[in-house]
């Protein structure tokens, strides 16, 4: 099992997964599952093969999917591209931007091939928002305003913290929350290598990941109520792409999530966070505000 036979494994598995979705897609338009007395192809699918619900459901989605995405449809069968890949692609067809999907799928699935997975999604996302910046918008401020959080006590005493954030929100306190986690980390090593020497590893550590990351949580709240009033507030944490066409803007967070020019409705205050932007016009590059 060489690094060479490990990619040609891998490959010819996505050849398989690319079969076995159209095949689903085709089963699913076909209507023989209805005989079985299952409500969808992809209930069918979750009892027959003992699937998960949700893998069946993706499963029926994505063949259907590929109805309309011919080329990435080819590639993903010549194991040129791979499952996640022609997700991003499937998401990223709406009513917005089918007609130019349809003319740049080529190029997109190139960029597939070519790219490291993280940077093809951004490259998708870039796209989106040039082939249909409205709805780009529109889709960020659906996102924001999903945010939620619940925070409940138990007859024990004990809090459970359940909540979604939008991006830009999400960035800031991951961001901080590592910080923190980080400094707990160090406070942690430094103990355990004073009482049990060099040899120290990560079972000698007094907090287990996911209790430093709930104290971390905690040492946020203190030091935000600690905070003096009117403290000026870190720099902002967007990536400002100034392209070369009509100037338009494109953003990214420092950790490299895409987000729309407008914010989704986000707001001035939020786009504070731990890092300094990078803008770019043309090809020079500079810090600013």
């Amino acid at each position: 099992a060489d690094g060479e036979a490990v990619v040609d494994l891998h490959r010819q598995l996505e050849r398989m997964l690319a079969v076995t979705t159209r095949a689903t897609a085709a089963f699913d338009a076909s209507k023989t599952w209805q005989p079985d007395g299952a409500r969808t192809a992809a209930a069918w699918l979750a009892t027959k093969c003992r699937l998960p619900m949700t893998t069946a459901q993706r499963r029926v989605r994505l063949g259907r999917a590929l109805r309309h995405l011919p080329v990435a449809e080819k590639a993903w069968l010549a194991g040129d591209i791979g499952e996640a890949q022609v997700g991003v692609l499937a998401r990223a067809r709406t009513e917005g931007t089918a007609e130019a999907l349809e003319r740049d799928e080529k190029m997109l699935v190139g960029e597939a091939a070519r790219l490291r997975f993280a940077s093809f999604a951004r490259v998708v996302a870039y796209w989106g928002m040039r082939a249909d910046p409205d709805g780009c918008e529109d889709e960020a401020k659906a996102n924001h305003d999903r945010r939620r959080l619940h925070l409940s006590k138990s007859f024990e005493g004990l809090w459970f913290l359940d909540g979604v954030l939008d991006p830009v929100n999400g960035a800031i306190v991951a961001g901080e929350l590592k910080r923190i986690e980080t400094e707990a980390f160090n406070a942690d090593w430094a103990e355990a290598k004073a009482r049990a020497g060099d040899g120290v590893g990560i079972a000698d550590l007094a907090r287990t990941p996911a209790q430093r990351r709930a104290d971390a949580l905690a040492e946020m709240a203190r030091r935000s109520a600690a905070a003096a009033p009117g403290a000026r507030r870190p720099e902002p944490l967007f990536s400002v792409i100034v392209g070369y066409e009509a100037f338009a803007h494109l953003c990214e967070l420092a950790d490299g999530t895409v987000v729309t020019p407008g914010g989704g409705g986000v707001g001035v205050d939020a786009t504070h966070g731990g890092a300094q932007p990078k803008v770019a016009t043309g090809s020079s590059r500079g810090r600013g505000a």
